[in-house]
């Protein structure tokens, strides 16, 4: 070991006090990290978008901040790699937060949006909605977030339908929005809405309300556009849609029928109990060390079923009754 090369480098670096410490605290530590650096290294002198491609890996070793930056690279890749491996959905765009509404009692997609202060309307579907007669162009100005965009008024009094409850509210008009209309933090706050992901749905805190939020195909086809009343019927009976209403139904099931269903699963359950304990048989040779040691039979025969014939287990275990 003492000829290695690779030693003797790691060795001059650890007693460098010039030695950057990403170095010293992540790579220096072991000879088995820091040649998987130095491999790292080798292959970013041979890669054609590394600025060190072509270079001479000595030359780039005997250069603290090259091997510093390199350090920092790989270890860019390692989370990478592991981001990758263990959280892949990070690497995939998000579905927005779409549910069906109405409008004026017209139906619309409407983009759920907390990190929105105010609910939003975009000015070419006004006409749509039948609302453009109705806006208040007082309140022109600009609104201003991650961009900015052009307000061309207010409507101070909208009617929202939400599965069949009518919920009113004010919309900020706004040019070429991204999308149809927002439902911003003031409606959210107003009305005490849930973002629930654990059910993927939308739901109005006092309200018979809760709307599954549209899978990324239904956006993309029904997104940004005035619904008729079957493209609406459609969205609302779709299986993303409906999960609500089929729970609702499950839970009518009879509490007779239900308490049927538990007694016969119970009473399955003890059977394939008694089933395994028949079958189980404990270790002679476990028992006589134990009794030896002093234990009552009947609580070692029950502590090594417990562990299923784990000795230090089951010894533990008898310490303990």
């Amino acid at each position: 070991m003492a000829g290695d090369p690779i030693e003797k480098l790691r060795i001059k670096l650890i007693n460098d006090p010039n030695t950057h410490p990403v170095l010293k605290e992540d790579f220096l530590f072991s000879l088995t990290q820091f040649k998987a650096l130095i491999e790292f290294a080798k292959v970013q002198t041979k890669t054609e978008n590394s600025p060190y491609f072509n270079r001479n890996l000595a030359d780039v070793l005997k250069n603290y901040d090259d091997i510093a930056e390199i350090a920092y690279q790989y270890k860019i890749h390692e989370q990478y790699q592991h981001s990758y491996t263990y959280d892949p959905e990070s690497f995939t765009t998000s579905c927005m937060l779409y549910i069906p509404i109405k409008i004026n009692n017209v139906p619309i997609l409407a983009f759920v949006d907390s990190g929105a202060e105010k609910s939003i309307l975009s000015s070419d579907f006004l006409e749509g909605l039948k609302l453009d007669k109705m806006l208040d162009k007082r309140f022109v100005g600009q609104a201003r977030g991650v961009g900015t965009g052009n307000i061309t008024g207010r409507l101070h009094h909208v009617m929202f339908t939400f599965d069949n409850e009518f919920l009113p509210h004010s919309l900020t008009v706004l040019e070429s929005l991204g999308s149809a209309v927002l439902i911003g933090l003031d409606f959210m706050r107003k009305y005490k809405c849930i973002i629930d992901f654990n059910t993927n749905s939308f739901k109005i805190t006092g309200l018979d309300v809760e709307l599954k939020f549209l899978n990324e195909g239904q956006v993309e086809r029904y997104s940004n556009k005035i619904l008729t009343e079957e493209e609406f019927n459609e969205i609302i009976s779709s299986d993303d849609s409906k999960g609500k209403k089929r729970i609702q139904d499950e839970q009518k099931v009879d509490d007779a029928e239900l308490k049927k269903v538990k007694t016969r699963e119970s009473a399955e359950l003890s059977k394939e109990q008694e089933k395994t304990n028949d079958a189980f048989e404990v270790n002679e040779q476990h028992v006589k060390q134990l009794v030896e040691l002093g234990f009552d039979k009947t609580k070692i025969i029950e502590a090594l079923t417990l562990t299923n014939n784990d000795l230090d287990k089951a010894a533990e275990l008898l310490l303990t009754l």
